[in-house]
C-alpha cells in the first residue's frame, strides 16, 4: 500500500516546499511502518536530507527555520502524528515561514477529523486512508506470511480460506488479521493467555503501566515507571523487568513500550479488575507530583501526553465504566498534593460538571484558573460553566449576572490568535458563548429575546469564512436558525 502511495505522490508529483502529505489509518493498520518505510525509500535514493521525528518539545518553528539554513535544498520532515504539532505546522504553512520544508505525516483518522482538521485541512496536499486491508492486497500480504511468518496452519487451507482468515475475520484490519490468520486464536483469547503467563506482580504492574502510555502511542519513560512502581510497593528495577517479559514489554534506552494498543484497551476493558487499574493509575499519576507546577512546563511531550491522559476526566469515566465513586474518590485523593495544578483541578472540574456537580465542580475550576491563569482551556472551561450556572438560575440579576462575566472572557478567547489554540482540541469559543447565551435566556422566559440573539450570533458565525468552515460549528449554526425559526432548542435526535 505505501508503495503505490510513494510512486503516486512522490515520484509523479515531485513534491514542493511547505506541502503536506498525509497517510490516515485506524489501530493496527501499519501507518506507522508505512511512514518509516517511505523515510527510508526517499533517505535511499539520496540528493534530500531525511529527518523523523517522534516527539518534539522545543520550539518547532526554531527548528524549521534552523533545518531551513543548515539545508541547500528541500528536505522532507516526516512526522509520526501530526496531531502533536497541528498548530505549529499550520502556522509554518500559511505564513509560508520556510523555504525547504515538505511535511509527511500520519494519523488516526477519528484524531484527524475531530481534532486536527480544523488546523491542518486546507493544507493537505495529498492524503491516503489505508485504515483497512483492500482484497488487492490479500495475496501481498499471504506471500511474506509464507517467506517470512507463521505458515503452518495457514499451509493447510486453499487460498479462498486463507484470504478469508486474513480479511473477513479481522473486519480489514491488518493487526488483528495477522494474528487470527497466524495463531487461529481468537484475538481476546490471545490477550487472555498473555496476561495469564504473567505470576509476578511486579511483571504485571509494569506492563498495565507502560500499556497507559501505549494506549496514548508514546513509550513510558523508565524513571517515571520507577516511582510508580516504588509506590506500589514493587520491584522498581524497570530493566530487569522488562528483560523477563520479551515480546510483551519492550526496553529501549530508558523508554518502555508493550504491545499494540488495541492490545493494551482489550486488556484493560476484559481482564483487570476495575480497583486493580485504580491503583495503577494511582501510582501512576503519584509519580508526576515530583515536578513543579505547572507540570505541562517541567515535562518533555511525551510525558506530557501520559500524564494529561491518565487525569483526563472522559478517560477515567470510560475505564471506571462510568463509576461515579471510583473517578472522584481517584481525583479527591490527589487533591491536596495538587492543589496548585490547574489541568488536575481542571479535569476535576470536568468530572463533576459529568455527574451534574455543578456548584463543586465551578470551584474545582475557579481554584483552577487562579494555579494556571494563563491556560485558554481553563478559562474556557471556567466560562462554560458559569454559563451552566446561570441556565439553573430562574433568578434574572444574578442568571445575567454570571452570563456577562462567561461573555467577556469567551469573546476574547473567540479572537483568531487564541481561537485557532482553544479549538483544536476543545469547543470552539463561540459555540460555549452562542448556545449558552440562547439557553439562558429561554431558561428565563425570554423566548423573543432568545430568538432574536440566536439570528444575530447566527449571522456572526456564517459571515467568518474561517470559523464557518469546522463542522462543528456548521451544527451549531444549524441550531440557531432552528430556534430562531421554531422558538425550542433542537435536541439531539433533532439535528
Amino acid at each position: 500500500m505505501y508503495t503505490n502511495f510513494f510512486d503516486e505522490f512522490f515520484l509523479d508529483n515531485n513534491p514542493k516546499p511547505l506541502e503536506l502529505y498525509l497517510i490516515l489509518g485506524s489501530a493496527g493498520c501499519g501507518k506507522t511502518t508505512a511512514l518509516k518505510q517511505l523515510a527510508l525509500k526517499i533517505a535511499d535514493q539520496g540528493g534530500r536530507n531525511v529527518y523523523f521525528i517522534e516527539e518534539y518539545k522545543a520550539d518547532f518553528l526554531e527548528f524549521i527555520i534552523e533545518l531551513d539554513y543548515r539545508n541547500t535544498e528541500p528536505y522532507y520532515i516526516f512526522i509520526e502524528r501530526v496531531g502533536d504539532l497541528s498548530v505549529d505546522i499550520a502556522n509554518i504553512i500559511k505564513g509560508a515561514k520556510s523555504s525547504k520544508a515538505i511535511f509527511i505525516s500520519s494519523e488516526n483518522p477519528k484524531i484527524w477529523t475531530t481534532r486536527v482538521k480544523v488546523n491542518l485541512g486546507l493544507y493537505v496536499t495529498e492524503s491516503l486512508d489505508m485504515s483497512q486491508i483492500k482484497d488487492s492486497d490479500a495475496d501481498l500480504i499471504l506471500n511474506k506470511l509464507e517467506m517470512y511468518g507463521n505458515w503452518t496452519r495457514l499451509s493447510r487451507m486453499s487460498n479462498k480460506n486463507r484470504k478469508i482468515e486474513l480479511i473477513q475475520k479481522s473486519k480489514r484490519q491488518l493487526l488483528i488479521g495477522l494474528l487470527e490468520a497466524t495463531s487461529g486464536e481468537g484475538y481476546n483469547e490471545i490477550i487472555k493467555k498473555d496476561y495469564a503467563s504473567i505470576t509476578c506482580a511486579s511483571e504485571k504492574s509494569l506492563l498495565m503501566l507502560a500499556g497507559l502510555a501505549t494506549i496514548q502511542r508514546v513509550p513510558a519513560n523508565e524513571s517515571t515507571l520507577t516511582r510508580a512502581l516504588s509506590y506500589l510497593n514493587l520491584n522498581s528495577d524497570v530493566h530487569y523487568l522488562s528483560t523477563n517479559m520479551d515480546g510483551i514489554v519492550q526496553y529501549l534506552n530508558g523508554n518502555v513500550t508493550t504491545r499494540h494498543r488495541v492490545y493494551i484497551e482489550q486488556l484493560f476493558h476484559l481482564y483487570v479488575p476495575k480497583e486493580e487499574l485504580k491503583e495503577i493509575i494511582s501510582a501512576y499519576i503519584k509519580s508526576f507530583s515530583v515536578y513543579q507546577f505547572p507540570i505541562a512546563r517541567n515535562i518533555s511531550r511525551n510525558e506530557f501526553t501520559i500524564y494529561k491522559h491518565l487525569v483526563n476526566a472522559k478517560y477515567l469515566k470510560k475505564i471506571f465504566k462510568d463509576d461515579k465513586d471510583s473517578v472522584l474518590s481517584l481525583y479527591e485523593s490527589f487533591e491536596k498534593t495538587f492543589e496548585n495544578e490547574g489541568l488536575f483541578l481542571m479535569q476535576y472540574g470536568l468530572a463533576l460538571r459529568s455527574y451534574d456537580e455543578n456548584i463543586q465542580a465551578y470551584e474545582k475550576l475557579r481554584i483552577a484558573q487562579q494555579a494556571f491563569p494563563e491556560s485558554p482551556h481553563i478559562e474556557h472551561a471556567l466560562a462554560q460553566q458559569r454559563i451552566i450556572l446561570a441556565c439553573n438560575d430562574k433568578n434574572e440579576t444574578s442568571a445575567l449576572a454570571l452570563f456577562s462575566e462567561a461573555e467577556s472572557v469567551l469573546n476574547r478567547l473567540n479572537t483568531a490568535n487564541i481561537r485557532s489554540n482553544v479549538g483544536a482540541f476543545d469547543r470552539y469559543p463561540i459555540i460555549t458563548l452562542s448556545e449558552g447565551h440562547v439557553k439562558v435566556l429561554d431558561n428565563l422566559g425570554l423566548k423573543i429575546e432568545a430568538k432574536v440573539i440566536a439570528k444575530q450570533y447566527y449571522d456572526r458565525i456564517t459571515k467568518d469564512s474561517e470559523l464557518f468552515s469546522n463542522i462543528i460549528v456548521q451544527q451549531t449554526s444549524k441550531k440557531l436558525m432552528k430556534y430562531y425559526l421554531t422558538g425550542r432548542w433542537p435536541e439531539k435526535s433533532d439535528n
